[in-house]
């Protein structure tokens, strides 16, 4: 295991940039830097600054990662660098940054499902429980997203990883991957953060990060020796049935 920094969460990042930040990172003696999106090291996507910085990260020695950022259409309009990349078009956007970072061998990238705003208090800081469109509404933008953008990632052999964000359940991250099931997609486990997080640790571990030699099998494989039944109540959570935490009663203090 290697410890990394979140680039953009270090003091003065913005203002040192990308390349500087490497050497800011390796000096508190970290071993790799991950950016979440590849627009934080090159808003333009600027071949020669990207290449730059991969080759600064080669001399020292670092692990350097990259994001496509977050894949809810109606967060969209909140992280407008997306669209504009694409010259208004965010689907050719999402092409450009994964060939940007396929260039650099950056191919294992995150992706999340919402935003928390801490400015706003309660729930209404999580997308999840946004008043102008439901949760199931968002899932299925997601779903159509993620099947736009699936062929793109194979072609140039990238993984998007989905992160177990604070909106989202494990069990909602599973869904997404079966219906949208494709090697191209992955739920790579993370630390639970931020108030709201509604996470299934062991649920995740049967679909974290899947070797190249397992892909084509099931996101999410019951133990051979289960009986068939069992098994499939257990690989199939749309089988279940999964309350809805839209309208699931949040304690006292994370009231608005």
């Amino acid at each position: 295991m290697k410890i990394g920094v979140e680039g953009l969460k270090m003091p003065e990042a913005r203002k040192r940039g990308a390349l500087a930040s490497l050497d800011h990172a390796k000096s508190y003696g970290m071993e790799g830097i991950f950016f979440s999106t590849v627009l934080d090291m090159s808003p333009t996507l600027d071949a020669g600054a990207l290449s730059d910085i991969r080759a600064r990260a080669d001399e020292l020695d670092m692990y350097l990662e990259a994001g496509l950022g977050k894949i809810n259409p109606y967060a969209s309009p909140e992280a407008p660098e997306l669209r504009a990349i694409g010259d208004g078009d965010i689907v050719f956007g999402f092409r450009r940054m994964m060939e940007a970072s396929a260039a650099i061998g950056c191919r294992e990238l995150w992706i999340a499902t919402g935003n928390f705003k801490a400015q706003f208090r309660g729930r209404l800081a999580n997308d999840r429980f946004r008043t102008d469109v439901t949760w199931t509404e968002q899932l299925a933008a997601m779903e159509r997203l993620l099947l736009t953008l699936a062929p793109i990632a194979r072609d140039l052999g990238i993984h998007m990883n989905m992160e177990t964000h604070d909106e989202i359940t494990s069990f909602e991250i599973l869904r997404l991957l079966r219906r949208s099931s494709s090697p191209a997609r992955r739920c790579p486990r993370a630390a639970p953060s931020g108030r709201g997080a509604r996470t299934r640790p062991k649920a995740e571990r049967r679909v974290a990060r899947p070797s190249a030699q397992r892909e084509a099998r099931p996101a999410l494989s019951p133990k051979r020796d289960a009986p068939r039944e069992r098994a499939r109540s257990t690989a199939w959570p749309e089988r279940r049935r999964v309350q809805d935490l839209s309208t699931h009663a949040l304690p006292p203090n994370l009231e608005r």
